[in-house]
């Protein structure tokens, strides 16, 4: 492709024309072969490396919980696409919400050098109460107190959280 060409949008219609989403599944499935190695009927996308799926459809690549909201709302995501469940493989359409960035990152996980899997716990080997829970909302650290053990400290965290973050709120 010549690096100045403009590529013409995905439309609705084509994307109708050319792939079969099955929103108990999540799988996409192919209407059209659009290479030689594409068969009708055959499952479409492959793992994109970070564990999100990703189909290419006229040259152009695109994530496959995104084009799922286009499948069935018939407008391309106007935020990002939380999954629900942290798997970003799951592309089922109970799966997937509109999230704003904020609203994305309260939606996961601990992080992977936390050693003892409370999320919002921190310890502190100098204190005398040696976990330390705290949280952020909108770019501002909320210090939830020093406690003795850290299912205290997440307690805390995680009412915090419900609080702050609502149906986003991931505790675990």
């Amino acid at each position: 492709m010549a690096p100045n060409r403009r590529i013409s949008p995905l439309t609705h219609e084509r994307l109708l024309s050319v792939l079969h989403y099955d929103p108990d599944t999540g799988r996409f499935t192919w209407l059209a072969s659009l290479a030689h190695r594409v068969k009708v009927g055959d499952e479409a996308g492959s793992n994109h490396g970070s564990g999100y799926f990703e189909i290419g459809i006229d040259n152009v690549r695109y994530l496959a919980h995104r084009l799922a909201w286009f499948y069935m709302s018939g407008e391309w995501p106007s935020a990002q696409i939380d999954h629900r469940d942290l798997d970003r493989s799951n592309t089922r359409w109970n799966n997937l919400r509109l999230a704003t960035h904020g609203q994305n990152v309260h939606n996961s996980g601990p992080r992977k050098h936390n050693s003892h899997g409370f999320k919002g716990v921190t310890f502190y080997p100098s204190k005398k109460t040696k976990w330390h829970a705290r949280i952020m909302f909108q770019r501002k650290l909320y210090l939830l107190g020093f406690f003795n053990t850290p299912e205290e400290a997440h307690a805390a965290y995680a009412k915090k959280a419900a609080e702050l973050h609502g149906e986003f709120a991931r505790t675990a």
